[in-house]
C-alpha cells in the first residue's frame, strides 16, 4: 500500500509585519502550505500574505507566548 508524501505547513505569527512579510513567504515558497496567524496588524499584512497565496488567520484573541 502507497502512503502519501509527507507535507510541510510553515505557520507564521505576525502583527504589523509588513516591511517583511513578502520576503519571509518568499523564503519558504518551498512549503506546501503557508499560514498567518495574524495578531491585530494595522498595516497590509494580511493583504499581502493572501497575496503571496497564504492562508491568512485573524486572531484578535490571541493571548500570546505567555
Amino acid at each position: 500500500m502507497a502512503s502519501d508524501p509527507p507535507r510541510l505547513s510553515v505557520v507564521l505569527i505576525t502583527r504589523d509585519a509588513e516591511p517583511r512579510i513578502g520576503a519571509t513567504l518568499d523564503s519558504v515558497a518551498f512549503a506546501d502550505e503557508r499560514i498567518v496567524l495574524d495578531h491585530g496588524s494595522r498595516d497590509r499584512t494580511c493583504e499581502l500574505a493572501a497575496a503571496r497565496g497564504a492562508h491568512v488567520h485573524p486572531a484578535q484573541d490571541w493571548p500570546g507566548f505567555g
